[in-house]
């Protein structure tokens, strides 16, 4: 609704004809109203609210958002990981489905949801000019990125591994939290697992860049693909399990840069800060290994 608002008072229209609009895709301001709406919910819910959630309770008690340098090997290690990691989250893709029974009152309840939020998706993925894949390369690629991976590991990872005094719980529970967040279920357990990485990234390097590539990484992924393929990655294998040497090949690679990325942890220096409501000013640049 505030967003409609919003919409209305910089268009000249009136409420009524935004939400109009908004109600039916067939109508030709349909697009540009949901790239304004998606725009708005990553700058202000994501971007302004961390930024007034920090200067509200202060910074001293949210050391997860640790936007440092970090290793120039990661720029090309974090994103190989992700793009080696596909096949295996098309194989939990997979499994997401099964785990939800045809004709379950489960399927009946979480079916209609994710045809919405297809539909959506498509709507603004299926784009044939530039100007357009422009938009959601920056506003759905880069932007909920920056945005989610603050609020989510650079803000609530943080506060629940402090309040459960456990990192692993921290990184699970929050990645639980953002997954459930985007009310696409029949994705829930890989973009989970996914988000686990993530959390895991932050504490290993220091620094919630190497998140926000990783995240950065399967979104443009996912912009490039419908734009060149008119699918989602998940769905280029169509109703089939990717092959067994595309797995194992894609395991062996991401496999290979998690070990470049894990190599030089700084867990171990870092955690007595994180776990403590500390801001960690210096990570040492010889760190601790640390064996997780």
């Amino acid at each position: 609704m505030a967003g409609s608002v919003i919409i209305a008072i910089i268009s000249g229209s009136s409420i009524e004809a935004v939400e109009s609009a908004l109600g039916n895709s067939n109508n030709s301001s349909y697009l540009d109203i949901l790239r304004i709406l998606t725009a708005m919910n990553q700058i202000g819910a994501f971007i302004a609210g961390s930024w007034l959630f920090l200067k509200i309770a202060g910074p001293v008690n949210h050391s997860g958002l640790l936007f440092r340098p970090f290793p120039t090997y990661l720029w090309l290690a974090v994103p190989v990981a992700m793009l080696a990691a596909g096949p295996t989250i098309d194989l939990l893709v997979m499994f997401n489905k099964w785990i939800i029974p045809e004709g379950s009152a489960l399927e009946a309840y979480l079916a209609p949801m994710e045809k919405t939020a297809e539909e959506v998706t498509h709507s603004l993925l299926a784009v044939d000019d530039w100007p357009p894949l422009f938009f959601n390369l920056l506003f759905i690629g880069v932007l909920p990125a920056v945005g989610e991976e603050i609020a989510f590991r650079g803000i609530l990872q943080p506060l629940i591994a402090r309040a459960g005094k456990n990192i692993h719980l921290g990184i699970w529970l929050s990645a639980f939290i953002f997954s459930a967040y985007h009310l696409q279920f029949y994705g829930f357990l890989p973009r989970m697992v996914m988000a686990a990485f993530f959390g895991y990234l932050v504490i290993w390097t220091g620094s919630l860049w190497p998140a926000v590539l990783a995240h950065a990484t399967n979104n443009v992924w996912a912009v490039l693909a419908y734009y060149y393929q008119g699918e989602e990655p998940h769905h280029l294998w169509g109703e089939d399990l990717p092959s067994l040497w595309i797995l194992s090949a894609g395991i062996i690679v991401f496999l290979s840069a998690l070990f470049f990325i894990r190599r030089d942890s700084v867990w171990k220096t870092l955690r007595s800060r994180y776990m403590k409501d500390g801001i960690p000013e210096e990570v040492p640049g010889s760190p601790e290994k640390e064996a997780f």
